[in-house]
């Protein structure tokens, strides 16, 4: 998801992600009981450029 890249903005930083990778971890099997409507939290990790300090 391209777009969403760009939107992004680190926690602890506060710096945008230009480019980069965004690890997201789901459960393979939509882990959420049967009665709960609502998907269970996923986790994501972003790996932001190291250098994109250095172009701005």
């Amino acid at each position: 998801m391209p777009a969403l890249v760009s939107m992004l903005k680190s926690a602890n930083l506060g710096l945008s992600v230009e480019f980069g990778t965004i690890l997201v971890y789901t459960c393979e099997k939509s882990c959420w009981p049967q009665n709960h409507q609502i998907p269970m939290e996923e986790y994501c990790i972003i790996q932001e450029d190291p250098d994109e300090l250095l172009f701005k």
